[in-house]
């Protein structure tokens, strides 16, 4: 990375020099402590021409296993742009002070001024969701497990995700309630719907 960062600098200085000075910038620790400054400031630049943004924030694997990222990535124009991002211990995956910490930083960043959705995958629980909208956010998250949910039509019945079932169309059974603690209580929309099942499925190879 750093060869390729080096090769391409403008000016007339020769390749090695340049990627020498890319090694220095690199390696310098006090801007290593100014990254999350940098960050903002980026954030702040790409979001601040936007009246809403679209925002993806996921967890992934790190080259080394004893770490994960979360991230957060603006969607335009068919891309992901990086907002920002954390590395953690892999034991602290998924840890709720860290996602909470993670959004409020990314409040920071972003444009105040923009509506912002957020989209997220399954592994994020309800007090993730209720805090996107303590921040005045919306979101689209898929939801799965033991999750309890109830509809406002039936407001005393709480359902288990695993109770029911997706279609293949798209179905909306209303507005209600996700999750009956209420540390974690979030209004929301609901849509049922189950992906396609993809490659193949008790077919053996030939060959």
């Amino acid at each position: 990375m750093v060869h390729h960062l080096g090769r391409y600098l403008p000016g007339s200085a020769q390749v090695k020099n340049k990627i020498k000075r890319v090694d220095r910038l690199l390696g310098n620790t006090s801007l290593h402590k100014d990254i999350p400054l940098i960050f903002r400031n980026i954030t702040s630049l790409l979001t601040r021409q936007f009246s809403w943004c679209v925002i993806a924030v996921d967890w992934s694997g790190y080259p080394s296993q004893e770490y994960h990222i979360l991230r957060a990535s603006l969607l335009c124009d068919g891309r992901s742009i990086p907002l920002l991002s954390r590395i953690v211990p892999s034991a602290k995956q998924n840890n709720s002070l860290i996602q909470k910490e993670f959004l409020d930083e990314l409040h920071r960043c972003v444009n105040p001024k923009a509506k912002v959705i957020l989209i997220t995958d399954a592994g994020f629980q309800s007090a993730w969701f209720r805090h996107i909208k303590s921040l005045g956010w919306d979101f689209i998250g898929r939801i799965r497990g033991t999750v309890q949910f109830c509809l406002l039509h039936d407001d005393e019945r709480w359902l288990k995700i695993t109770d029911v079932r997706g279609k293949a169309s798209p179905e909306y059974p209303g507005a209600g309630w996700l999750a009956r603690a209420e540390y974690a209580l979030c209004s929301c929309h609901f849509y049922l719907h189950k992906r396609e099942t993809r490659g193949r499925k008790n077919q053996r190879s030939r060959g």
